[in-house]
């Protein structure tokens, strides 16, 4: 069997940076930096039938990154965002049953570059001048050539395609005791440019996401609250169909993941803050289930001294 890895990594520290409609004011630029670390033990196969399997991934696969995103206000109301991932993934036990049956040396250690990820997002409604809530619509690109060469790995960091997509974002925020609330959510779609075709399906075909926060507190300095992501690709095969031979056998497959976790934001100061996240696969098609744990500081300087 095979175990998708980068369907998995996709997820990970799913919107840290950048999250909501919100965008930051002309001038200002938004750092974040983070780490990630996640293990998957388990995966959960369904076949045609629709019947479901959990396979034990030998002694689990690991994976530990870094992340640093970049957020600039172009104008007003618009800004330019750039994600640049670096990953370590390995598999704890590369004579086990899962990797000794696989070529393609399967089971070598990856490291390098991840996706990278451009994004252009406008402030379409604002709240702060009326509207009832603050929505933006955004478009993104993501550049994988740095994990072709690795794809077919069970450790790959991705299926080495460009993508386009979009993404509309609605949330809204308040007062809450001396603190505050807010919660979003968005949904999008990206178009994978295919590396292959097998049976009149392109690999790896488009998927859908989808990303919700709700978080509170009751001072200024602290809030927390639950995460929701999800990842949808519809189009492809089962993992039980795959061709185990070809290098795109992850691209082939249609792969369902949701996780549910939290979100815990400290705050030193108004610009800057600590995000620290736990998140579990709970509902999963074709996927691993795994626990992942992040960790990242965010911070927003002022433009000048004056302000």
């Amino acid at each position: 069997m095979l175990v998708p890895i980068a369907a998995a990594l996709a997820l990970s520290s799913a919107a840290n940076a950048g999250s909501g409609p919100w965008v930051v004011s002309p001038g200002d630029i938004n750092v974040y930096a983070g780490t990630e670390y996640q293990r998957i033990t388990e995966l959960v196969v369904h076949d045609a039938g629709e019947e479901v399997d959990v396979l034990q991934v030998d002694d689990g696969v690991e994976s530990f990154g870094v992340k640093g995103i970049v957020s600039y206000g172009l104008r007003e109301r618009v800004e330019l965002e750039l994600g640049v991932p670096w990953y370590r993934v390995e598999a704890n036990t590369r004579g086990g049953a899962l990797c000794s049956s696989l070529g393609l040396e399967a089971c070598e250690t990856t490291e390098g570059i991840g996706v990278v990820r451009a994004q252009v997002k406008g402030l379409v409604l604002d709240e702060l001048a009326g509207s009832p809530v603050s929505l933006s619509l955004a478009g993104v690109m993501r550049f994988g050539a740095f994990t072709s060469d690795t794809r077919a790995r069970i450790t790959n960091l991705s299926e080495g395609t460009t993508d386009l997509g979009g993404v509309l974002a609605v949330g809204r925020s308040g007062g809450l005791g001396d603190g505050f609330w807010s919660a979003w959510a968005s949904a999008g779609w990206r178009r994978r440019f295919p590396n292959a075709e097998r049976g009149g399906v392109a690999v790896p075909g488009g998927e859908f996401t989808s990303d919700a926060d709700f978080l509170g507190g009751l001072q200024s300095w602290w809030s927390v609250g639950p995460s929701v992501s999800l990842l949808y690709r519809p189009s492809g095969y089962d993992l039980v169909a795959l061709d185990a031979a070809s290098v795109d056998r992850f691209g082939e497959l249609r792969i369902l993941t949701t996780r549910v976790g939290g979100k815990l934001i400290l705050r030193s100061s108004e610009r800057v803050s600590v995000v620290a996240s736990a998140h579990k696969a709970v509902i999963v098609r074709n996927n691993p289930t795994p626990l992942s744990l992040g960790l990242g500081l965010s911070v927003q300087p002022r433009r000048n001294q004056s302000e």
